[in-house]
């Protein structure tokens, strides 16, 4: 059963979300399951270090919502096994 893949996306206003999704690399608009919006994030190197490592502490996560769509993204990232832990614990600090 294919379950998706956790990542984060950023669009072209700068928006920074994490969630699943079953879209391709290619996809130009996405959808994301078990999402959440980044309202700030720490992180030791910069915006990659989200879906390697997790949103430091001090980061600003929103809650989980069922789903959202992000139109015209700019970049998909896989996350790690390591980050999508840290991401599952996360909340507004």
């Amino acid at each position: 059963m294919n379950t998706g893949r956790w990542v984060v996306v950023t669009d072209k206003l700068r928006g920074v979300y994490y969630g699943r999704t079953f879209a391709t690399d290619e996809a130009k608009d996405v959808t994301l399951f078990d999402a959440r919006i980044v309202f700030s994030y720490v992180a030791d190197a910069g915006l990659g270090c989200l879906p390697t490592v997790g949103p430091g502490v001090g980061s600003k996560i929103g809650p989980v919502m069922p789903h959202i769509s992000i139109m015209d993204r700019a970049n998909i990232m896989e996350c790690t096994e390591a980050a999508v832990a840290v991401w599952q614990r996360s909340s507004w600090e």
